[in-house]
């Protein structure tokens, strides 16, 4: 049996293995991530889009017996930061480039393939918090990049 190559896979394709928890450990990366949330951030309104994270990463930490812990499994600020920042860079990315897919977006994108972006919005204590990891908290040290936020869906990106 040949082994999956997740950057092999289309946005789609992608998606549906997400959605089926079908993607190999090793293989789920903060790349991955980005992928992830880029493509529901494509094709979905953006509360959608978030909610999908929001219950599609625990989902999946579950299936793959990532355990829930102070240090490990899912952490609500990151993710909607993250959405947040991939969500800026979208919108001001696809006008000039809306023929891109979620590894060329990740490719023009590097800064997002930094996973600890984050420190520029939140101070460590805030971050690291219990609270951060359970439910979202606005950022401390500086505001997120100012976009309409609209439906999400690339077609109306300004």
């Amino acid at each position: 049996m040949t082994a999956l190559d997740v950057e092999a896979l289309t946005d789609e394709q992608l998606l549906a293995r997400f959605e089926a928890t079908d993607i190999p450990l090793d293989q789920w990366t903060h790349r991955t991530h980005v992928r992830v949330a880029y493509t529901y951030l494509t094709t979905r309104p953006w509360d959608d889009a978030v909610q999908a994270m929001r219950h599609g990463i625990p989902r999946y930490n579950a299936a793959h017996d990532i355990p829930e812990s102070p240090e490990t499994g899912y952490h609500d600020t990151l993710t909607v930061a993250f959405m947040h920042l991939i969500n800026a860079a979208r919108v001001h990315w696809q006008p000039w480039r809306p023929e891109g897919d979620s590894r060329v977006f990740c490719d023009h994108h590097r800064e997002l393939m930094c996973k600890t972006l984050t420190r520029l919005y939140y101070t460590r204590p805030t971050i690291m918090s219990a609270e951060a990891k359970r439910s979202f908290i606005e950022p401390d040290l500086a505001p997120f990049p100012v976009v309409d936020q609209g439906d999400g869906v690339s077609s109306d990106a300004t």
